[in-house]
């Protein structure tokens, strides 16, 4: 099975002391069994010269900081989750995958001699 994940972006407001940010979160299934749609808002605080400049560089058609999306797709995702179990499907994250620590060479696998 295989999940893909999108976060859009779909518009920026500037309010009087905060920003609204609008975005649409999607986890489609592949082969089609589900897909999970998600749509929030998420308000940005901080001082009012940050979120001028945030909220031009926008306009110019500059991606929000790092912190902000990142804090959307953490919220986005956990809700994700949250759906995903009450249909029944897997989670919409990529599961841990182990291996050896890196530097560590591949040892042999160890035997059982009688």
């Amino acid at each position: 099975m295989q999940i893909t994940t999108n976060i859009t972006v779909s518009d920026v407001e500037f309010k009087e002391n905060f920003l609204k940010v609008k975005f649409v979160f999607t986890a489609n299934y592949m082969p089609a069994i589900a897909t999970i749609t998600i749509k929030g808002m998420a308000r940005v605080l901080g001082p009012s010269e940050d979120l001028n400049r945030i909220y031009s560089e926008h306009l110019n058609k500059k991606p929000l900081p790092l912190p902000i999306l990142q804090a959307i797709s953490n919220a986005a995702f956990t809700e994700a989750v949250i759906v995903a179990r009450s249909l029944g499907v897997p989670p919409p994250v990529p599961l841990p995958v182990l291996g050896a620590p890196p530097g560590e060479a591949k040892k042999t696998q160890p035997g059982y001699i009688a």
